[in-house]
């Protein structure tokens, strides 16, 4: 048996791998690469290999009765902060664990192309440079568990009613600098065990047989040297098509790669190809420790436990979004009286329907619930007034009524899993009910009538894809969005209502004013994508204007930002270095915000205006001024060379913008860089030391600057 200290050499390791494969027949190296039941795969008892036991759930064990229930893909995506996602991470791995599993099929990480793609919450939003840098995060915490985490959907994954056959055109920039980029991240930075490819195809293939993205992109150029295993029933061709292409372990049952013993007798499959397999998932047995006896097993009480409820109010909270606050009519005050009105008030939506959800949730916080723990001497009448989607209007009397006399009226609405989901609206061809990004039912008509008799309205919304309420902005003074941002959501929203927490959280994906601003529904292709297809990208090329920008978001303080700083201004292509922003808190409490860098490059291709390269979100006590560095590497600077064939630097003029959103950035900076510069294929993501990072004092200079590739 082969035990983790092995996992520290990875010679001997590889090693220990020839000698298992020697040991095993054909049919064994094939019974390790295909389910053996809906979440279990098989392994070779005498050879002590373990099969794979696995969790579904990318935000919560979905099949663990009373486990908690965190927040979805794009909210964890709206804290814009790695370093507490990390911690998700490890408890959701503990989670997993605790339920008995050692693989876990999360996170999710497709490009939120279009909001109303029924698995909008499985996405990270518009923006791939962020999402990656969270879940790369994320994979880390949940695999320092001991738990393999599965990336997916691999790739480019957009529409659910028709996603076994919608076939996404995508050139070779865009698909590795766009809808690639935040898997290549999760490989490199985050070192996953595992990618799951996606039912759609990609250029005519469907991505479980798609070599150009299995072997050619993921392994070849990104250096992933794990497994790949198809989503559920997501094979489409014969074993030797599957199995050449790149893909390693079929799940859940034994059915295409039943032809796979044949395929190697008849020699349509390599010996070295099934080893190679066999060999992908052994390494990620080893390397998460599946294969050691000596590391501890999970505990049932770490599921729901206390601290994992502390850790999930924490990331709703962080993941809530402040986006109107006008007249400053939050935070409310704790005193008088207030009308709690519509359809999610008393109940909290966790996620959309389908394969993300939670089978039986531990517990649930409603905002109503929410609002009675942390104002209880607050007078509060509560009128649903309408359905999420309907043309029953017989609430809207006693909600008027109640809001009549109210000192502020909260409107709690949005969707939940009956208008978005897993191929929810098939007969139909959409994804979401009624196919349109606007709030649905009578939500908007209720919002209008209510400001009629009472104009102190704050409307809080939940959804996966975002809703717009381009209709009735105008009507509110507040507006909040809260994302299904789980079990503890009421209290993280009574909690930002009442000023207990003061809310950082970022758009990560724009909130169009109306349909017209996206994508057709039905154009599958994504060509050019990255410099103007859809979010902010598209709004810089057009000079439209979204209801709200991606990255806006509005804390109880205000922030204001100098001393935009480089620590050198000549870059050879191959350099690291930093660019800081001193932020300071000039408001009255603390607060959090997110500093953000983009980048516009002056260079011979296309580009985009500019791209987010740099983030990070700080917490600032009133009139107190930090020092925000961003670390910037060759792979912040590159695009794909068609001519080269690999991700380049080129020589040229580049500018930095800083600030608060997309919409808002009040600094800039420009530098050259003097030298052309190739990135070899397989090496991993430059990673900035960050123990080598210093402040500018005084002056443009830093000292030294480490890259590291381990």
């Amino acid at each position: 048996m082969i035990k983790s200290p092995f996992t520290n050499d990875e010679n001997l390791m590889e090693s220990n791998i020839t000698k298992l494969l020697q040991q095993m027949t054909v049919d064994e190296k094939i019974k390790i690469l295909h389910g053996s039941s809906m979440f279990e795969s098989s392994g070779i008892d005498r050879l002590g290999i373990p099969g794979f036991s696995m969790g579904d759930g990318p935000h919560g064990v979905r099949l663990a009765p009373k486990a908690t229930t965190f927040p979805v893909t794009i909210a964890l995506t709206a804290t814009w902060d790695p370093e507490y996602i990390e911690i998700v991470g490890e408890a959701m791995g503990r989670e997993f664990k605790g339920a008995g599993n050692n693989m876990a099929l999360c996170p999710a990480i497709d490009i939120g192309r279009d909001p109303r793609n029924g698995r909008a919450s499985e996405t990270i939003g518009e923006e791939p440079y962020l999402g990656g840098k969270i879940f790369a995060a994320f994979t880390r915490g949940m695999q320092n568990t001991h738990i393999i985490a599965t990336v997916k959907h691999f790739l480019a994954q957009n529409h659910e009613a028709d996603r076994c056959y919608a076939n996404s055109f995508i050139d070779a920039r865009t698909l590795r600098e766009f809808y690639g980029l935040p898997f290549r991240m999760v490989v490199q930075e985050g070192e996953v065990y595992s990618v799951m490819s996606a039912y759609n195809l990609v250029n005519e293939e469907h991505c479980s047989q798609n070599g150009e993205i299995l072997n050619q992109m993921l392994r070849e150029e990104w250096g992933f040297k794990y497994f790949v295993v198809s989503d559920w029933w997501g094979t489409y061709d014969d074993a030797d098509k599957l199995m050449n292409s790149g893909l390693d372990l079929e799940m859940p049952d034994f059915l295409r790669f039943k032809g796979l013993k044949n395929a190697v007798e008849t020699e349509k499959i390599s010996m070295d190809t099934l080893n190679m397999a066999a060999r992908r998932t052994i390494r990620a047995r080893i390397k998460s420790g599946m294969m050691d006896p000596s590391l501890p097993k999970g505990k049932a009480e770490d599921i729901n436990s206390p601290e994992n409820r502390k850790i999930n109010l924490e990331a709703s909270k962080k993941s809530i979004v402040l986006l109107k606050n006008s007249d400053n009519i939050l935070p409310i005050k704790k005193i008088g009286t207030i009308a709690l009105i519509g359809p999610n008030a008393d109940n909290i939506p966790l996620t959309s329907f389908g394969s993300s959800e939670i089978t039986i949730p531990g517990y649930t916080i409603s905002t109503r619930q929410g609002i009675s723990n942390v104002a209880p001497a607050l007078n509060m009448k509560y009128e649903k007034g309408c359905e999420i989607n309907s043309e029953d209007t017989s609430g809207f009397q006693a909600a008027i009524i109640a809001a009549k006399d109210a000192d502020v009226v909260i409107f709690v609405g949005g969707l939940d899993k009956t208008q978005e989901g897993e191929a929810y609206n098939e007969r139909k061809g959409k994804d979401r009910t009624g196919g349109s990004v606007m709030i649905p039912g009578k939500q908007a008509e209720l919002i209008q009538q209510l400001a009629l008799n009472n104009p102190n309205i704050v409307v809080v919304l939940q959804s996966g894809g975002i809703v717009s309420m381009g209709s009735v902005l105008d009507n509110i003074k507040g507006l909040i969005y809260a994302w299904y941002c789980g079990s503890e959501g009421g209290e993280a929203i009574a909690q930002v209502l009442f000023g207990d927490y003061n809310p950082g959280g970022k758009l990560p994906i724009s909130m169009p004013v109306n349909d017209t601003q996206l994508p057709k529904w039905d154009n599958l292709v994504f060509t050019n994508d990255f410099i103007d297809g859809f979010g902010y990208r598209r709004f810089d090329k057009t000079g439209e204007k979204p209801l709200f920008n991606f990255g806006h978001g509005l804390s109880y303080t205000q922030f204001l930002y100098k001393n935009l700083k480089l620590s050198k201004d000549l870059i050879e292509g191959n350099d690291c270095f930093i660019i800081s922003v001193d932020v300071t808190n000039v408001g009255t409490r603390e607060g959090d915000e997110v500093a953000q860098l983009y980048l516009s490059q002056d260079v011979s291709v296309p580009m985009p205006f500019k791209q987010l390269r740099g983030f990070k979100r700080i917490t600032l006590a009133a009139g107190e001024n930090k020092t925000v560095n961003f670390p910037l590497t060759p792979y912040e600077l590159c695009y794909w060379s068609l001519i080269h064939k690999h991700y380049f630097v080129e020589m040229g003029k580049y500018i930095a913008r800083v600030g608060g959103s997309s919409e808002n950035l009040s600094l800039a900076i420009s530098f050259t860089v003097k030298s052309d510069y190739i990135i070899p294929f397989g090496d991993k993501l430059y990673l900035v030391n960050a123990n080598e990072i210093k402040s500018v004092e005084g002056g443009n200079n830093l000292e030294e600057v480490k890259c590291e590739t381990e």
